[in-house]
């Protein structure tokens, strides 16, 4: 990686709530201290076994490059 997790800007700090399969990516929810509502995150199976995500699982979502937001 080229930064380490500590020096990153625009990192999002918190805890896995719950990991959903939507067909070709996992919606993973975070709970993030001071937010009033969790933040959903997609990502693929792959990196979810590879960081071997949980609930539970203390997690920093990088929001530097790309933010998509969609209407729920």
């Amino acid at each position: 990686l080229p930064h380490s997790v500590d020096t990153r800007q625009n990192l999002v700090r918190g805890v896995v709530n719950s990991l959903t399969d939507e067909g070709n990516f996992v919606a993973v929810t975070i709970e993030v201290e001071g937010l009033a509502d969790s933040i959903t995150v997609y990502t693929n199976r792959h990196t979810v076994s590879s960081l071997r995500l949980s609930p539970g699982s203390a997690v920093a979502a990088d929001a530097g490059e790309v933010l998509h937001v969609v209407a729920e």
